[in-house]
């Protein structure tokens, strides 16, 4: 008998993806989030501009001008070849733009759209990895997997230009891929290894602190080269990851890594220090910048003894500062890294960007923030938001990850690769920006915490429907 192309799993999946979508999103009145001053580091690579009329924080704006400065321009084709390093908004943007060259205007609805087909896609063939005997069992689980990753704030983020938006579609572009490549490690195809370093590197370009996953890319390029005697080429593919990684960082970090900098001493280390001198002087700085304790980067600069950016600043503290004294200090400082990570815990388990989620023409009071399908989340929200529940949470993960291991599970690599790459994730956000926006920052850490919870929901499903199996055997 012919195999179907589409399972009736395939044929549910498909139809409730496309459903939530646009009931998330596109049930007027159309859900979108608002620009708190991130958009502008990706739009002015991929050709865009503000409109005139153009606001901030309070409501989502739908049409931006297209147009590049003359360096953009220039770098354009070099950054759509991967030469060189750059958002990764680059590639759903210039398909989008293609679509609206005819209108005159880049819409913003049209992305989402090119959004949500690139993630649906990669989301269609990862849910087909899992396989339930029982139907019924199958069935609750395919439930599950859509309302936790099509939750409406996932797909409202779909549609704007938040790097959480990438971050999310290229994560899981990696984690498929990641899947693909180590189903056959001793045969991966080249094409396979080749699609699993491009994913990589539109990971690394959604966001700068992707930048950490770098190691692990690599690492992952390089076991499968050397289990399938396939060197030369992922030796390449590494050098385009240490590229994309690395180099991107110090690309197009730019200002951004200085006021991160400043953010993770002032408004990290110093906010509530008991002794916030003592604390400059143990990595070797200026005790008198104390006096700005507890103020982020974004602040006017009357409300400075030292102004960030300044010329003051560059010498008396980012030419001292490094990432290596910043580690140190927590190292030698136990009990203040125990408590910054309590405060990241408080933190976690929420993708919600509280600001505006519509248009300014639905007639909402500025700063309306609501979201549909959005019962994972809440759900999520709810959970301990305490280290006593995290730290267990994903000891369970790993464990789940050595036992696959211990069966020769070929999905047991990329499952504990995908669980170390979200909980590196965890410390960043405190430790290398402060106070500042840790929800926001702990996206994808949310983002591998679903996926750990749904193996491990997967794995009870499949040991249930093995004891079914069983009994029904024995029955008949």
């Amino acid at each position: 008998m012919k195999k179907k192309i589409f399972s009736a799993y395939d044929i549910i999946f498909i139809i409730s993806v496309i459903a939530v979508f646009v009931y998330a999103v596109f049930v007027p009145p159309v859900h979108s989030v608002a620009d708190q001053g991130d958009f502008e580091r990706v739009m002015r690579p991929c050709g865009l501009d503000f409109p005139s009329d153009y606001s901030f924080y309070d409501y989502a704006v739908r049409f931006f001008y297209m147009k590049f400065t003359s360096v953009d321009l220039l770098l354009y084709v070099p950054r759509l070849l991967f030469l060189v390093p750059t958002t990764t908004f680059i590639f759903p943007t210039a398909t989008t733009r293609l679509i609206c060259l005819p209108f005159g205007a880049f819409d913003m609805r049209i992305l989402a759209v090119m959004m949500f087909l690139w993630y649906a896609t990669v989301c269609f063939f990862i849910q087909r990895k899992f396989k339930i005997e029982n139907k019924f069992l199958h069935y609750i689980f395919l439930l599950f997997f859509i309302v936790v990753f099509f939750n409406g704030v996932n797909l409202t983020i779909l549609n704007s230009l938040y790097g959480q938006s990438v971050m999310l579609v290229s994560f899981a572009t990696v984690v498929l891929f990641g899947l693909y490549m180590f189903e056959n490690v001793h045969d991966a195809k080249n094409s396979v290894i080749i699609f699993f370093t491009v994913s990589s590197c539109l990971l690394l370009g959604s966001k700068l602190q992707c930048a950490v996953f770098t190691p692990f890319l690599i690492i992952a390029v390089l076991y499968v080269g050397f289990k399938s005697n396939k060197r030369n080429l992922c030796i390449v593919c590494s050098i385009v990851l240490l590229w994309h990684g690395v180099g991107g960082y110090v690309i197009n970090g730019g200002q951004l890594n200085l006021d991160t900098q400043y953010n993770s001493v002032f408004y990290g280390i110093l906010k509530d220090s008991p002794n916030p001198k003592q604390d400059l002087i143990d990595m070797g700085l200026d005790e008198d910048m104390a006096a700005d304790s507890g103020k982020h980067a974004y602040l006017d600069k009357s409300e400075y003894k030292y102004p960030p950016r300044s010329d003051i600043m560059n010498e008396k503290f980012h030419s001292k500062m490094s990432n290596g004294k910043l580690i140190k200090f927590y190292i030698t400082h136990p009990l203040r890294l125990v408590s910054v990570m309590e405060t990241t815990a408080q933190n976690a388990f929420t993708n919600k960007i509280n600001l505006g989620t519509f248009e300014k023409k639905y007639g909402y009071a500025p700063n309306t923030s609501s979201y549909r399908f959005d019962l994972w989340e809440n759900i999520r929200e709810h959970l301990p938001k305490t280290l006593f529940f995290i730290i267990p949470s994903y000891a369970v993960f790993l464990l789940i990850g050595i036992v696959m291991l211990k069966k020769k599970n070929r999905y047991a690599v990329p499952f504990i690769f995908v669980i170390l790459m979200g909980l590196i994730q965890f410390p960043m956000p405190y430790i290398g920006n402060g106070a500042a926006d840790i929800s926001k920052q702990l996206f994808l850490f949310n983002i591998s915490f679903d996926f750990g919870l749904t193996v491990l929901i997967y794995m009870l499903f499949k040991t249930v429907s093995k004891k079914l199996s069983k009994k029904i055997s024995k029955n008949s």
